[in-house]
């Protein structure tokens, strides 16, 4: 997601620093390019950045990105804008907002999703739900305007987080639906080919869906220790996260979230980490 997002950026001729611990990923983005310069570490970015976005997995890495030794925030320019795009808990927005406050920076929580993941940065239609000042907002839009087909401003910090985790809760229960569905379906007889254009024509069949059954290549298991399989496990993992947070959001609210407490469960199987039931 962070490779395709900051593709668009230098479509748009904007320089890029980047930073990450896979080598070859910073240095595939940089081949041929003279406008994407790599940084040895997040402070680096940050000291030559107006707009500091991180594209992580969780809690753990931003706070390691942002606080950590070597991390952006006590290194950024004074007028800088901070952008986080990865789904956390709103706990850890909050820790992390409180840090930039402290560095007298903004930070936005700006959750992304797509209609197809990656493939929806690459095109430059993510959507992006955004929290934090109106005026960071502003200041940081000409760059998510380079992958974003939807740059929402939500209101205050934490509220383009609420957003993104309340999407994640409709969307991972939909796999779960999609997943259980077709497993039944098969179970029964039904040809696949057959069922897949019934979900279509009935509305069913999102693109988003659609990916998801490109992704999933039926309802077993992928083959233990195969690429698919260790696929299967990340996305099961980040699944588990993004629900965990949703849930703990849930409990914060005073709402009951039964059908995404049963989900957390079915990650591994849905993504094909197992054989389900």
């Amino acid at each position: 997601m962070g490779g395709a997002m900051v593709r668009r950026v230098r479509a748009a001729d904007l320089p890029v620093v980047i930073y990450d611990v896979s080598e070859k990923a910073t240095a595939d983005l940089a081949a041929g390019d003279t406008g994407v310069r790599i940084a040895a570490t997040p402070a680096e970015v940050a000291e030559h950045s107006d707009i500091v976005c991180v594209v992580v997995q969780d809690d753990a890495q931003a706070e390691a990105v942002l606080l950590g030794e070597g991390g952006a925030l006590r290194h950024a320019r004074s007028e800088a804008v901070i952008v986080v795009h990865s789904t956390l808990s709103l706990a850890a927005i909050r820790r992390l907002s409180a840090a930039a406050e402290e560095h007298d920076l903004p930070l936005l929580d700006a959750g992304v999703s797509g209609k197809a993941g990656e493939h929806s940065a690459a095109r430059g239609e993510l959507a992006v739900m955004v929290g934090g000042s109106r005026e960071a907002f502003d200041r940081a839009r000409p760059v998510l305007n380079c992958y974003a087909g939807l740059a929402i401003h939500l209101g205050p910090s934490g509220c383009g987080m609420r957003a993104k985790l309340a999407r994640n809760a409709i969307c991972y229960q939909s796999y779960v639906a999609l997943f259980e569905g077709l497993f039944l379906a098969d179970a029964a007889g039904v040809d696949r080919a057959a069922m897949e254009q019934i979900l279509e024509y009935t509305g069913l069949n999102s693109e988003a869906m659609q990916s998801f059954l490109a992704h999933r290549k039926g309802v077993g298991r992928f083959e233990p220790g195969s690429e698919q399989a260790a696929l299967a496990e990340f996305n099961a993992g980040i699944g588990r996260k993004d629900l965990t947070a949703v849930v703990a959001l849930g409990r914060e609210l005073g709402v009951s979230l039964p059908g995404v407490e049963a989900g957390k469960g079915s990650m591994r199987a849905v993504f094909g980490a197992f054989e389900p039931e």
